[in-house]
Parts: C-alpha cells; structure tokens; sequence
C-alpha cells in the first residue's frame, strides 16, 4: 500500500494498467484505489515526514536548508555538527514531525503553511499544503522487498543484474508509449523484477514543464543531459551498465543511451 496525493494513487493505479495492455507484464499489479480524509493523512505523513528529515540531514542538495530549520526550531542547537547530525538523525526527524503535527492541531492545513514558510520547510510538506485531495493505492507485488539503494554496492549480484536488464527493457518501451520514468533506481523495483513506483513518471511530451522544473532544480541545461542522468548513474549507480544493456539491447554507453532516447523523444514530439 503507497499513501500519496489523490491524483498520485492514481497514476500509480492506472498507469501499470495500461502498460499491462502494452504487454508490458513486469510491474505491480494495483488491486484497488481509495481515498484519506485530510486529518489521517496528516498523521501518515508525520511518519514519512520524520524519515524525510532524517534522511536530507545525512547528504544531498538539502542538507544546508534543513539544518537551518533546525537552528530556528530549537535555538538551542547553536552548531549543528556532522557527528550530532548522524547520531540524532532519527530524534531530529521524529523532533520535526511532532512540530508539524502541532501546527495542523492549532490551525489546521492554513497554519501549516505558515509553519512550512517559517522554516523553509515547504519542500518537505508540499504534498499536503497544495489543496489536493489525499489517496492510496493498493497493490500485489510477487516479492515485498526492493533490490536496494544505488549506492550500495552491495547490491551488484547476477541476479540483481539480470533484474537492471529487465526493467531497462520495460523503461526502453516505457519510453516508446510516451511515458518518461525519470529515476527508475534500483530502489524501484523489487528483488523478483517487478518495476513499482510510478510517481516520477511523466508523460512526454505533455508533461514537459513537469520535466524543465526538474532540470532546473538539478541544474541541467538540456534535455539531452537530463535524459543521461535519469538513464545513467545519477539514479541507477551501481547496476548502470546492466540496466543501459537492457535499455538497448546490447553492451552499450551513456552516450548511446542518450542518443537513443533523444530520438524517442525527438518523434514522440513531432506527433
């Protein structure tokens, strides 16, 4: 079960459906949609809200902005070190959530925008303060687990090897259809090759500025470039190589890759 935005779950539901009818059999099989009242997801989101925190206190782009939130929402922490990051990253988190969770008590969904705005944290909660109505799919997967984080290298067997070709393939004729999976990372699908987690995929060209307001987040200046991040080790790592096989067809490069899929692009355009 993925509890998300409304029109989310939706995608998350219909979008395999119709890959399925493409012959594209690898994904989950989505079972039924249903919908939260504003107070329960609330209280769900607190518990990935906390784990968010946690996680951008430990690396990436938001690093920096997070740790300011924390000097204006507990003044004590005058120096916020590397050390005390990792150690208290959980009660840090957990710290934060409980703050959101007071914001929605004392006024509601109004108050916390106010709260996001105070501390820079609307990045965070921008799934909940945008007006949209909230969902969840449910969904049957043959295997529960992932295969794992890119950037573990752990995670390099020959059967984990075999599934990066799989899903290749699948995002290769994802592609074909229109539909661009924009971080299909091993984090994404499970240990018996199932692809899950449709959230980051947009439809192309439809969805295009949903794509330009990525790049510029990222600090991508073409397309071209975007297409070799989200296809190459920017969110595959270690299973790049197989993953790019699976794509083409055969042992291939980046650089093949992005030409490839800049000519799915450029026809998918002219239609």
């Amino acid at each position: 079960m993925q509890k998300k935005g409304y029109l989310t779950a939706k995608k998350e539901f219909y979008l395999p459906k119709l890959l399925r009818t493409h012959g594209i059999g690898n994904t989950q099989r989505p079972i039924a949609l249903l919908q939260f009242d504003t107070e329960d997801f609330v209280r769900y989101s607190s518990l990935g809200l906390a784990q968010l925190i946690s996680a951008r206190l430990q690396l990436g782009p938001h690093q920096e902005r997070v740790r300011k939130a924390l000097h204006r929402l507990y003044p004590e922490y005058k120096r916020i070190s590397d050390d005390f990051c990792w150690d208290k990253r959980g009660e840090l988190g957990q710290g934060v959530a409980v703050e959101f969770l007071r914001a929605f008590q004392n006024g509601g969904m109004e108050e916390v925008k106010k709260w996001a705005r105070r501390f820079n944290l609307l990045n965070e909660v921008n799934g909940i303060t945008e007006g949209q109505e909230f969902g969840y799919v449910v969904r049957a997967v043959r295997s529960p687990l992932r295969v794992g984080d890119l950037h573990d290298k752990d995670i390099v067997t020959e059967r984990n090897q075999q599934i990066a070709r799989q899903i290749g393939q699948t995002v290769r004729k994802m592609l074909e259809l229109g539909f661009w999976h924009t971080s299909p990372n091993p984090g994404n699908w499970t240990t018996e090759g199932e692809l899950v987690d449709f959230e980051d995929v947009v439809e192309y060209p439809r969805e295009l500025p949903l794509i330009e307001k990525d790049m510029i987040f990222r600090k991508f200046a073409t397309l071209k470039d975007y297409a070799g991040f989200t296809f190459g080790e920017g969110t595959i790592g270690y299973l790049t190589k197989e993953f790019q096989e699976g794509f083409i067809g055969s042992r291939t490069t980046t650089q093949e890759v992005v030409k490839t899929a800049s000519v799915v692009l450029g026809r998918l355009s002219a239609k």
